[in-house]
């Protein structure tokens, strides 16, 4: 799995369990294993 497939993932299921307001980018590179430059890398 790509590092985007994996934050697609877990922002998918942080979104699906919280509100958009409970979730940040933090939250979502610790449970995927990345860092935040990582997290900006594979998006932009």
């Amino acid at each position: 799995m790509s590092t985007r497939e994996k934050i697609l993932k877990v922002a998918l299921e942080f979104f699906l369990n919280n509100t958009y307001r409970e979730v940040s980018i933090n939250d979502i590179v610790r449970e995927a294993g990345i860092t935040k430059g990582g997290h900006y890398h594979s998006l932009h």
